[in-house]
């Protein structure tokens, strides 16, 4: 089942709760966020995957803040991710130190690929 969620710059984010998996759609660069504005904040702790199409430019600040159970990120067109954006993400181990993504967050966060 699919949950679709409001954005309010990117065009289209939907939650399927079967395979926990988070996608974002949409042109141009996510909104900076707080720990609890965040549009997808009732998954917290549910999603396992996030898929960022190839017209998001960036990740906003405290985007993903906290997912413990987040392992895999595909980063679409991902050229920016905000401060903090996977900052307390246990399970997520980043793997992208020549993709080309400009980085200004700490990562205490299996995969994220470009």
């Amino acid at each position: 089942m699919n949950t679709v969620i409001k954005t309010e710059k990117l065009k289209f984010s939907y939650y399927d709760e079967e395979t926990k998996t988070l996608t974002i759609t949409g042109t141009g660069a996510m909104f900076d966020y707080t720990a609890t504005t965040r549009p997808w904040e009732a998954f917290e702790d549910e999603i396992t995957t996030v898929v960022i199409g190839d017209d998001v430019t960036s990740i906003g600040k405290l985007a993903f803040y906290h997912f413990a159970l987040l392992t895999d990120v595909d980063m679409g067109g991902v050229t920016t991710i905000g401060i903090n954006a996977f900052n307390v993400c246990k399970a997520l181990k980043p793997d992208c130190e020549n993709c080309g993504i400009k980085i200004y967050c700490s990562f205490n966060s299996k995969k994220i690929r470009k």
